[in-house]
């Protein structure tokens, strides 16, 4: 017969060498992007063209003899048709423009300014405290003077506003 003989053995030890497991990564489930969506900008309120305040009187074509340069002469009166001096007139073209005012030349009357012209240029003449433009002044060959005779314009504007008085005060 055999006899075994049990020689108790020491459990395993087990060496502490820690085994490290993955640090988990958090993804974020996916979101919806944006939609990117259009500020509207506010928009202008509509204003009232204020009523400009000077009105062309008169245009009248004149006929400048040979020799003369040909100009666009400019009136200005107020409100009871007397002249008006210290007005600003502007004149402009294609290329250019030029701006002066009324009552510099002593001989055409206090409300007078004028502007002389070139051949083959078209003018637009305004004020512009407030009046139309008037456009398509050109000096050109007068039909009723002489062969070289050239025309020019004569352009009279009334101020739309009557002045209102104010009471002078007594000083006390």
């Amino acid at each position: 017969a055999v006899s075994l003989a049990l020689t108790p053995t020491a459990p395993p030890v087990s060496s502490a060498t820690p085994t490290l497991l993955p640090t988990p990564s958090l993804t974020r489930p996916p979101t919806a992007t944006p939609t990117a969506t259009q500020t509207p900008f506010p928009s202008a309120t509509p204003t009232a063209t204020p009523p400009p305040v000077y009105r062309l009187l008169a245009q009248e074509r004149l006929c400048f003899p040979a020799g003369e340069a040909p100009l666009i002469e400019v009136n200005v009166l107020n409100a009871f048709l007397d002249p008006l001096p210290g007005v600003a007139v502007v004149v402009e073209w294609d290329g250019g423009r030029d701006q002066f005012f009324t009552g510099f030349k002593p001989a055409g009357g206090p409300g007078y300014a004028d502007f002389i012209m070139a051949l083959d240029t078209s003018y637009r003449v305004s004020l512009p405290a407030g009046s139309p433009t008037i456009s398509g002044l050109r000096a050109e060959p007068c039909l009723d003077g002489g062969p070289d005779d050239l025309s020019g314009w004569q352009l009279t504007f009334q101020n739309l506003i009557i002045p209102t008085e104010t009471p002078e005060s007594d000083g006390g």
